[in-house]
């Protein structure tokens, strides 16, 4: 993925090779089992996974997750200014590994996350 501005942040050139979901839905729910971005220990910048549920609500601010992100960069791309400055933003979700772990429960509209044990 080329260099980009969001939020006026920037995101450097960004290396995935590879990318899974598989997301059920069913009765009125979205279930995540197998959401994937990049292939753990290869050479991808960012590699991440995603697990849980969204039960759909009438209007999607209204749905209410229950999901559990897990998450690491590179070497090289933690080095990147941006994303040094993310890595300490999102320090009490950090791993003794240095890997993400967090939970995000509550309506999408004022979703909490939290740190994953």
């Amino acid at each position: 993925i080329d260099a980009q501005k969001f939020q006026g942040f920037d995101i450097p050139r960004t290396s995935i090779s590879d990318a899974e979901f598989d997301v059920d839905l069913s009765g009125g729910t979205a279930t995540f089992s197998t959401a994937r971005l990049g292939k753990p220990g290869g050479s991808d910048d960012f590699q991440g996974t995603a697990t849980g549920d969204i039960k759909l609500g009438k209007y999607l601010d209204g749905s209410e997750a229950n999901l559990r992100l897990k998450f690491g960069f590179s070497d090289r791309y933690r080095q990147e200014k941006t994303i040094s400055l993310l890595d300490s933003l999102l320090g009490m979700f950090k791993k003794p590994d240095g890997t993400f772990a967090i939970r995000l429960a509550g309506p999408l509209s004022a979703i909490q996350p939290s740190p994953e044990p």
